[in-house]
């Protein structure tokens, strides 16, 4: 059985989670999630901030442009192999990596 003093409790509560809310989402406490293409652009390499090729891990290496785990994992590979990766040109010994794709990582690469 509800009582008024329920009904009244419940009606304050309610009242009071949207103050919250609201005063959260205009004072700034709150943000709304970042959209979709900003995440993926925050988790891509920048010709400011390029990868180390010699020295990078698999993970890192996967934040290039068309490099996925399977890609990085034989870039890291050829390495141990190699010992070195010397430039672009050496990349293409690798298989997955062709002209095109070694296109897209060249701004964003280093082999020191």
């Amino acid at each position: 059985m509800r009582t008024r003093a329920t009904g009244a409790w419940a009606e304050a509560a309610a009242l009071g989670v949207l103050v919250l809310c609201c005063a959260a989402a205009w004072g700034g406490w709150w943000t709304p999630p970042a959209p979709a293409a900003e995440v993926i652009s925050a988790k891509c390499a920048t010709p400011d901030l390029r990868v180390p090729i010699n020295r990078a891990s698999a993970a890192m290496l996967t934040l290039l442009p068309g490099i996925g785990p399977k890609t990085a994992g034989k870039i890291v590979a050829a390495r141990r192999r190699m010992g070195r990766i010397p430039n672009l040109d050496a990349l293409e010994s690798i298989e997955g990596l062709g002209p095109e794709r070694i296109g897209r990582i060249a701004p964003y690469v280093r082999f020191d």
